[in-house]
């Protein structure tokens, strides 16, 4: 029988989100994902990409719109979140989690 705890420590939980540096310009921000890792961390990654303040929803976690900026951090973001899902999927495959 699996407790809370247990099901708790299996999961992956993640969140991009744009990070607001006092000391730079409002207009461009950091780029940045949190992860929640197994025994309850949080780690937070800088993806090393700039985003446009006014277009980044927080709700979503990804850019608003059509634009170029829009469509590729967003494309970008898809393939950062499947390869931390592969990465946890493999270590659950391998009974390391």
């Amino acid at each position: 029988m699996k407790t809370k705890h247990y099901e708790k420590c299996r999961k992956l939980w993640n969140s991009f989100y744009s990070k607001i540096i006092e000391s730079q310009k409002w207009y461009y921000s950091p780029l940045c994902s949190n992860y929640l890792t197994i025994n309850g961390e949080r780690i937070e990654l800088s993806l090393k990409r700039r985003i446009t303040l006014n277009l980044w929803n927080e709700k979503r976690s990804r850019l608003k719109g059509y634009s170029e900026e829009s469509l590729q951090a967003n494309k970008s973001l898809g393939r950062i979140y499947n390869k931390i899902y592969e990465a946890f999927r493999q270590l659950q495959e391998e009974n390391k989690l």
